[in-house]
């Protein structure tokens, strides 16, 4: 499988020059985005680390301070919005962009760590998607500590648009199901060996994400 790779450095300005590039050279703003949706839908992998992780959601999070800048960005990762080097102190942003966009899923995710999505459309027409959550604790080098939060039990801070609180272990794995327009959702996680429903926060009556896909 190849892979495209997007780096680090400022989310904004990042987006902007990869948007520029298709308008400088090809004429067509955004030329860039496009053939990351078409690489995507040719099951090719696009990876993103650091500003590249937030160009890939839905918006870039700073959308959610209402900066009047083009903060749209490449939705390869649908309807979900991450914070970068997150620490928990920050929740309340995370609150705040949950409560503005609650279409959206919202993640803080500390160094090291990360998001896997996967997705498609099922027989009914709705969309699928499949979240897992990355966790790398293994980094020892101790003048590092301050940096890399997930080596001391830093965990991926995620706010309901109600308010209320998950934080993801590495492995979890969040599968959602929703209507192209966003009028039906639902979710759940599968933590620990056990399906629980996102709204409820209880056991679900499905037993495996399989299953989850299978009935909608």
């Amino acid at each position: 499988m190849y892979k495209r790779q997007l780096g680090g450095g400022h989310s904004a300005t990042g987006l902007r020059r990869y948007k520029e590039l298709g308008a400088r050279f090809a004429g067509e703003w955004g030329k860039f985005g496009r053939i990351l949706h078409e690489r995507k839908q040719r099951g090719l992998l696009t990876v993103g680390f650091s500003a590249g992780a937030d160009q890939l959601a839905e918006y870039l999070f700073r959308k959610s301070s209402g900066v009047p800048h083009d903060t749209d960005a490449f939705g390869l990762v649908r309807n979900t919005m991450v914070t970068l080097h997150h620490e928990s102190s920050r929740n309340p942003e995370l609150a705040h962009a949950a409560r503005q966009f609650p279409h959206c899923m919202v993640f803080g995710l500390p160094n090291d760590s990360g998001l896997c999505s996967d997705d498609g459309v099922l027989p009914s027409g709705n969309l699928w998607q499949v979240i897992e959550c990355v966790i790398d604790n293994s980094w020892d080098d101790p003048t590092e500590a301050f940096h890399v939060k997930t080596r001391s039990g830093a965990l991926i801070e995620h706010l309901y648009a109600d308010g209320r609180h998950w934080s993801f272990r590495g492995g979890d794995r969040i599968v959602r199901i929703q209507s192209p327009d966003n009028g039906f959702s639902e979710a759940w996680i599968a933590s620990g060996g056990r399906l629980i429903h996102y709204g409820t926060q209880r056991p679900s009556r499905h037993r495996s994400i399989e299953e989850v896909l299978a009935s909608y």
